[in-house]
């Protein structure tokens, strides 16, 4: 045995493994390098408004009046698309659920899609971009509507339109089911769209793991991945929804609508 492996021909000598010049360049690490000049640019960041805030006058508007309350009441700029998504989603989901998952779902993205990979561009990270660029839009949207075509009592108005105290608000919404043509069977309607809605997911999500733009070492991450993007467009599906047919909610489950 020993002589027989002793008179096998030796492997070939495996090519000598070249390092460009590039990779070979020395590396800082990003604590304290960058992590010093990011908090250096904060705290400029910081000074600059408070400079702005002391020098430029920005008062309140006037004491609150019962008698002569104002026809039009809105947030700032920076809040104003939420106040546009109460038109479309119920309150627990805009003011407890929707910040949470934008804050959070945003913050992890990047460590959901593709695991592994080595990079940034959208051709190593695609869900990450896309879903990103959606959100951005959409944010975008959001705000335009809400601080520049909303009017008195909340009603949409073009940029030509006259602004009316009288003006009536949106029309009422409805439910799916009587969108659909079957009132009285608002829940069981709402029970099978969501289903159905949760099974298209599924399969998407299955279809993105085979061509593995989500990943295939790890399911959680995957799904997780796959979760965030659900909401996202389920949420814009429900906004469309809205506009095109009026919808208000899909079910009602002990008070809390969806």
């Amino acid at each position: 045995m020993e002589t027989s492996e002793a008179l096998r021909p030796s492997e070939p000598p495996r090519p000598a493994l070249v390092v460009p010049l590039e990779s070979a360049r020395p590396r800082l690490q990003a604590w304290p390098h960058l992590v010093r000049k990011e908090l250096l640019a904060a705290q400029a960041i910081v000074l600059v408004v408070l400079v702005l805030g002391i020098l430029i006058d920005a008062p309140l508007g006037p004491a609150a009046d019962l008698s002569n309350a104002p026809v039009e009441l809105k947030a700032p700029w920076y809040f104003v698309s939420l106040q546009e998504l109460l038109v479309y989603l119920e309150p627990w989901i805009v003011g407890g659920v929707l910040p949470i998952l934008l804050l959070g779902g945003l913050v992890a993205l990047p460590y959901l899609d593709r695991l592994g990979a080595r990079g940034y561009g959208i051709r190593q990270r695609p869900i990450a971009h896309l879903v990103f660029a959606s959100f951005a839009l959409a944010w975008s949207a959001l705000t335009i509507i809400g601080a520049l075509l909303r009017g008195p009592s909340w009603a949409f108005l073009w940029p030509w339109q006259r602004w009316d105290p009288r003006l009536a608000a949106s029309a009422p919404t409805r439910s799916l089911a009587e969108a659909l043509g079957l009132p009285g069977h608002e829940n069981a309607v709402g029970v099978i769209a969501i289903a159905a809605w949760c099974a298209l997911l599924a399969a998407v999500w299955l279809v993105l793991r085979r061509k593995r733009w989500l990943g295939r070492e790890d399911p959680v991450r995957s799904g997780a991945a796959m979760l965030l993007i659900a909401a996202f467009v389920g949420i814009g599906t429900k906004v469309l929804l809205h506009l095109a047919f009026h919808v208000g909610y899909l079910c009602h489950v002990r008070g809390f609508g969806f």
